[in-house]
């Protein structure tokens, strides 16, 4: 028994990733970190839309459009304290993050908890 409607101009979901990262220390690497960057595309996303209840088969598999997410996180590592009876080291991590609709699809209903901000 057949479940959804075909569709002829569906396409395979893909990513496209960037990452770029940067790694320090100096005073002996008594201070270290890193500085990472990222952002992912996500491009042909795949969601079903609800076809009139008069159908036989009531879905359809649809792309419904592209998202961004980009962001940059910070760590910073200190030796800040090291002897033979006692050390003390400090690690901070800092991160921002944002996930975005670029493309939708028009055709598709989407939740109204599912915003959409375009982008230039």
């Amino acid at each position: 028994m057949q479940s959804q409607l075909g569709n002829p101009n569906l396409k395979w979901e893909t990513d496209v990733t960037v990452n770029v990262g940067v790694d320090f220390g100096f005073l002996n690497n008594r201070v270290s970190g890193s500085v990472d960057y990222f952002r992912r595309t996500a491009k042909d996303l795949l969601d079903f839309r609800i076809l009139l209840a008069s159908n036989a088969i009531t879905t359809q598999a649809f792309n419904v459009g592209s998202t961004r997410s980009q962001g940059i996180e910070l760590t910073l590592r200190t030796q800040n304290i090291v002897s033979a009876g006692f050390s003390w080291s400090t690690l901070l991590t800092l991160g921002t993050a944002k996930t975005y609709w670029v493309e939708r699809n028009p055709a598709v209903a989407l939740p109204s908890y599912v915003g959409y901000t375009e982008v230039f």
